[in-house]
């Protein structure tokens, strides 16, 4: 029993948050002034002109069509094999209810 008692004791010290505060002494000030400064304007500039020739690409080569036509027929055999009841109908917006909250409680970074 003793050695499982020095191990737990071991752990203890080993995983124990350290207390050592370092003074900064201005060095986070310093290091922060020294790293280089990117043009915002740039990156953004590159990122909307990739997006724009995405989705031009994606009108050029109808892609479009396919995807609408995709969706269309998920949706039609969707409501012509199920008919919508009250119940399904409330379950669904609970769904998407519950999503819409989850979701935004992430991008808040709230804990419940």
């Amino acid at each position: 029993m003793k050695s499982i008692d020095d191990f737990d004791v071991f752990l203890k010290n080993t995983f124990q948050k350290a207390e050592n505060n370092i003074p900064d002494e201005g060095f986070t000030d310093k290091v922060l002034r020294n790293l280089p400064v990117e043009s915002s304007l740039r990156r953004n500039l590159i990122l909307y002109l990739a997006c724009t020739i995405s989705v031009l690409i994606f009108i050029i080569s109808s892609g479009y069509k396919s995807l609408l036509m995709s969706l269309i027929d998920i949706f039609g055999n969707g409501f012509h094999l199920v008919k919508p009841t009250i119940i399904s109908l409330v379950v669904i917006s609970i769904f998407i209810v519950v999503s819409f909250c989850i979701a935004r409680m992430e991008y808040d970074k709230n804990i419940v």
